[in-house]
């Protein structure tokens, strides 16, 4: 986390670690609702992120890794969470 350079990217990473924390304690309240608020949070989080980091312009190339890296952890944790709550992806729009 100490590469990280904004509060985006640290509160993003944040939420993609607190997916298996969300999944145990879904699965042991029954309450599988909460799995769609955190899919939720997770996706306003990355929107901050999007929104306010540069990316493929950042000229410092680790930086530019480490973001293309964040952004690729994201959308496996998302990925993840569909299938968990068992929706299909559609494979193009």
């Amino acid at each position: 986390m100490q590469n990280f350079s904004t509060f985006e990217e640290i509160d993003l990473f944040r939420e993609i670690c607190a997916l298996e924390e969300n999944l145990i304690l879904a699965s042991e309240n029954l309450l599988y609702h909460n799995i769609v608020l955190y899919a939720y949070n997770l996706a306003k989080k990355f929107s901050a992120f999007y929104n306010n980091v540069n990316i493929l312009n950042e000229e410092n190339e680790n930086k530019k890794l480490l973001r293309l890296k964040l952004i690729q952890k994201y959308i496996e944790t998302q990925k993840l969470i569909f299938e968990v709550l068992a929706i299909i992806l559609p494979t193009k729009m």
